[in-house]
């Protein structure tokens, strides 16, 4: 080797007849040289295709998104080219003329009544403005990054256990339990963690990405991928990706009235495990008689309801092989309490469709308040033309008038008419 350690082009001639274990070593070697430079080139040209589809699904999300009426943020929008209201000019001039707060000139203050006063006349100004523009440029998206709902300070709830104002709708879900578990099973929530797909979705940024991801793959709303028991579905690593996203209530609102089976049963899993169980029933109870179809599990012959897998969640831990969160007793047996009339309210329902024509108004009728879920007299005061809810206003017992009527929006199984209860 005096070349300066170059390979020899003969090795027998160099070496003589002993050389011939060398040449095959060094033949074996650029073999395996050649073998690995292939594999690196298909394994480049594999990342660069799963780089392609991963920007075309993020544009696809985007669009579709864009369509759904929310922009990448989140936040509802009008269809059309983004534009900010907090950069329209007469939005500008209106916040400038508002009367600066002494004790707060420059970062306001949530417990000042004066700040508080200048952000709801600053809210109010930019619902106004929106829907101005809305009507004159139907072409352009203003978005409003704090936009407050109306009645803001009020918190009642409705009849159905709903809450009709208050909350702001860009607020995070309030959650309760394990920040880092999020309340999951240890070893669904190992097996997440470490698959490979979970780590794809950890580059997907917003949470119409993953929401896309559930309407193109999901199957099926079981934890596991069929025949395995340690694989996580589709729709359960979504599901942890989002809970790590820590959604708001606008957010979840649309997972639940999403016309997509298996996004609504991400988001009910998604207020399973995270809410309050103090918030579950009112959360929930609003969808325990959608009568929408779906495959719940793998078997796509065993087809359900949306209100029975809802009613499942409320009523037992074991989910598919894996465990939900425990609720305090006292909270689980109100809650089993109320599901124990679930089956006659559908009942009620289907009777109450079939003779919708009854449901006039002024009739009076039984209802059953969502409030404390007792019956009460009512009187109907406008039936809705989707044949889901009615306007009732509740009554003291003797029909008389008191300061204590409300006006609250039921569903068809809560309402019994007092001529079809003194016939029967």
């Amino acid at each position: 080797m005096s070349d300066g350690g170059k390979q020899p082009s003969n090795y027998i001639d160099y070496f003589g007849a002993d050389a011939t274990p060398l040449q095959n070593f060094y033949s074996v070697q650029k073999q395996h040289d050649l073998q690995r430079q292939q594999e690196e080139k298909t394994l480049q040209a594999r990342k660069q295709a799963q780089a392609l589809v991963s920007s075309q699904m993020q544009m696809r999300a985007k669009e579709e998104a864009r369509t759904r009426g929310v922009d990448e943020s989140g936040r509802p929008v009008i269809r059309g080219v983004m534009r900010r209201i907090e950069d329209d000019e007469e939005y500008r001039s209106f916040l400038s003329s508002l009367p600066k707060c002494d004790l707060h000139p420059v970062k306001p203050s949530q417990n000042c009544r004066k700040c508080r006063k200048n952000k709801d006349a600053a809210s109010k100004r930019a619902q106004e403005i929106l829907a101005e523009r809305q009507k004159h440029d139907q072409y352009t998206v203003f978005t409003c990054k704090d936009v407050v709902m109306p009645n803001q300070n009020q918190s009642k709830g409705d009849g159905n256990g709903t809450e009709t104002g208050g909350k702001r709708e860009f607020a995070p879900l309030q959650t309760y339990g394990d920040p880092t578990t999020c309340n999951m099973n240890e070893l669904l929530r190992n097996n997440i963690v470490t698959s490979q797909y979970f780590g794809e979705l950890m580059a997907l940024s917003s949470w119409e990405e993953i929401v896309a991801q559930i309407e193109y793959h999901c199957k099926h709303a079981e934890p596991f991928t069929l025949g395995t028991n340690n694989i996580p579905s589709t729709l359960f690593c979504c599901l942890y990706r989002l809970m790590l996203m820590r959604l708001s209530e606008f957010q979840v609102n649309n997972l639940l009235t999403s016309p997509h089976p298996y996004t609504r049963c991400t988001g009910a899993l998604y207020v399973r495990y995270l809410a309050r169980p103090d918030e579950l029933w009112r959360r929930l109870s609003p969808y325990l008689l959608d009568e929408q179809e779906f495959a719940p599990n793998a078997d796509a012959e065993a087809r359900s309801t949306f209100g029975l897998y809802i009613e499942g969640l409320l009523s037992d831990l074991n989910y598919y092989g894996t465990r939900l969160p425990r609720s305090p007793i006292l909270i689980e047996k109100d809650i089993r309490r109320k599901l124990a009339l679930c089956e006659k309210k559908r009942e009620r329902m289907a009777f109450n469709k079939e003779n919708y024509n009854l449901l006039t108004k002024d009739a009076e009728c039984y209802c059953l308040s969502g409030k404390d879920y007792v019956w009460r007299c009512g009187i109907i005061m406008e039936p809705e033309a989707n044949m889901k809810f009615v306007k009732v206003k509740l009554v003291s017992a003797d029909g008389s008038s008191s300061d204590s009527e409300e006006i609250v929006d039921l569903d068809l199984g809560s309402i019994i008419l007092v001529s079809e209860n003194n016939n029967t």
